[in-house]
């Protein structure tokens, strides 16, 4: 993914999905999405909305470096 593209309820279902992504991670069948940055993995994230965007864009709070986009539902 790319920081122009977006994430859709369809994406975010088939992560969930496919279980945890958490590299070294055995665990399966887990059915939440959790997002963090990869550049820090224990940082917290900010996740903000700019009025009228219908995008919600997820950060590292650390270095602020984005991790996602994700496109809100009408």
């Amino acid at each position: 993914m790319n920081a122009t593209s977006t994430l859709t309820k369809l994406q975010l279902d088939l992560m969930a999905a496919h279980g945890c992504q958490t590299p070294g991670c055995k665990h399966e069948g887990h059915d939440t999405v959790f997002l963090h940055g990869r550049c820090h993995l224990h940082a917290h994230v900010e996740v903000s909305y700019k009025r009228g965007s219908g995008i919600l864009n997820v950060a590292c709070l650390e270095c602020h470096k984005l991790i996602c986009r994700i496109r809100v539902a009408e």
